[in-house]
């Protein structure tokens, strides 16, 4: 009566298993309540630029007008021309820019 059978012990590694997955799945939430989030990087921008970038190389084109015709309402895209502006005030320009 007393005995442990090979479906008793079977039904008791199951038990455990599922304790340790609950455990787990406990504290992976605990971790992500209590530990600071990691900040939003702006893996994106970096993208749609060099898409920009790449794209007035070809097409010959300013990089500000390839910008406002595929990305015209990004605002963090926005951001990085306004940030561009001050170099073009000491001269730096587009490669490729087509003379005014």
């Amino acid at each position: 009566m007393n005995a442990i059978t090979a479906e008793d012990f079977r039904l008791l590694k199951r038990q455990v298993r599922d304790v340790q997955s609950v455990a787990a799945n406990i504290q992976h939430h605990l971790r992500k309540l209590t530990e600071p989030r990691a900040s939003p990087r702006p893996g994106g921008i970096v993208a749609r630029l060099a898409t920009c970038v790449i794209l007035s190389r070809i097409e010959r084109r300013s990089l500000d007008d390839v910008m406002k015709q595929h990305f015209g309402s990004d605002r963090d895209l926005a951001g990085v021309t306004e940030l561009r502006a001050p170099l073009r005030s000491c001269g730096l320009r587009d490669r490729h820019r087509k003379p005014a």
